[in-house]
């Protein structure tokens, strides 16, 4: 398609947003423009003025429990762009539509709403996902579509080998880096990692943290150096409830062996919710004698 072929060609313009678009709101104002932008490069003045329409993917929290306002913003600030883009005349004189789809963070729905998605009438892409857990399970079939797709995935390598699928999210090979010369440069004896069960996000970051902690060990091992008292990683994965908490249970199970095991750090994986339901109960633990 043409413009698959006109994204291709503007990788580099999209990758290079990557390093100053953190946050999900910008993200998706800035994407909906640089593919407004784009499509009118390939869209041409001869063609009717039916309108072309984006596809804007997002979750909310069916309880309302954990919602910070992302989604409002998300709305708001993309239905502002579009109108400001119809105001000056739309794409090569074509109105241009947002559709929202949402997923309530459920895998179950995201392939749904992308299914429907890519059977609109004149999409001319998609903007938003910020699971990679959710996403593989869809990045194939719009890839093949090959529909521009910038997203919020932090696993690269799930979209690499598809020329019209981006992210403007960190990648989580280089939060790796980061991570790892932290691990290094500090030592710690006896790390916990708290993941959410399932997610390929979390489960790269164990894989990390368990790779430069045994490395460390070794390091130590070899060097004949002083019995450290070093221990393996402890690893715990808590399963998301469906309101999105996690099972309180599980977490005082987790919090207690970390307790016990005197951990020097933890690292947390569990998404913002999940994550101060977590620190709560890390709070209000005593710590053994």
């Amino acid at each position: 398609m043409a413009f698959a072929r006109a994204f291709g060609k503007a990788g580099a313009l999209i990758r290079s947003l990557t390093l100053v678009q953190r946050a999900v709101v910008c993200t998706l104002g800035v994407a909906a423009t640089v593919i407004a932008v784009l499509m009118s490069s390939v869209v041409t003045h001869a063609a009717p003025p039916t309108p072309v329409t984006i596809a804007v993917m997002y979750s909310s929290d069916r309880n309302r429990c954990f919602t910070p306002g992302v989604v409002t913003a998300i709305r708001h600030f993309t239905t502002q762009r579009a109108e400001q883009i119809n105001q000056a005349g739309g794409i090569a004189g074509r109105p241009l539509n947002i559709r929202y789809f949402d997923d309530f963070a459920t895998a179950e729905e995201t392939m749904r709403n992308m299914d429907a998605a890519l059977r609109l009438p004149n999409l001319v892409g998609i903007v938003g996902m910020s699971s990679s857990t959710r996403g593989q399970g869809v990045v194939d079939r719009v890839g093949d579509a090959g529909v521009p797709w910038i997203s919020g995935m932090s696993r690269g390598d799930i979209y690499a080998r598809f020329p019209s699928v981006f992210s403007m999210e960190p990648a989580v090979s280089d939060e790796i880096v980061a991570v790892r010369r932290f691990i290094n440069a500090k030592k710690f004896k006896r790390p916990a990692f708290v993941g959410l069960d399932g997610d390929i996000y979390a489960a790269s970051i164990a894989e990390a943290i368990r790779g430069e902690s045994e490395a460390n060990d070794s390091a130590v091992t070899e060097g004949n150096e002083a019995e450290t008292g070093a221990s393996p990683l402890q690893t715990h994965w808590l399963k998301r409830n469906a309101d999105y908490t996690l099972d309180d249970d599980a977490i005082e199970k987790a919090v207690t062996s970390i307790r016990l095991a005197s951990a020097d750090i933890i690292f947390l994986a569990v998404h913002s919710g999940g994550g101060a339901q977590f620190l709560r109960k890390l709070r209000n633990v005593a710590t053994p004698p």
